[in-house]
């Protein structure tokens, strides 16, 4: 969906008030660029386990961890849609 001046102002507040918003967001769009350009799992590869590892961490260790939820769910997904090999 191509963004409108509207849109993208919606979402840059939304971003700028919400710093995890903004980090889940950029996973989002690192996980996602694996598909669109391979190469990119090489680099993001030795940092899977790390990432799964201090994800589940932190999320016992906060009141409210379900952005850490999300994040996993957006990197499941990536692997589950064929993107890792």
């Amino acid at each position: 969906v191509p963004a409108t001046p509207h849109t993208s102002r919606t979402a840059l507040k939304t971003y700028k008030n919400n710093p995890p918003a903004s980090l889940l967001r950029l996973f989002k769009i690192v996980f996602s660029s694996v598909g669109l350009f391979p190469e990119n799992e090489a680099v993001l590869r030795p940092h899977l386990q790390t990432l799964v590892v201090h994800c589940l961490r932190s999320a016992t260790q906060t009141s409210s961890p379900k952005n850490f939820y999300f994040l996993l769910r957006a990197l499941f997904r990536s692997i589950s849609g064929g993107k890792f090999e």
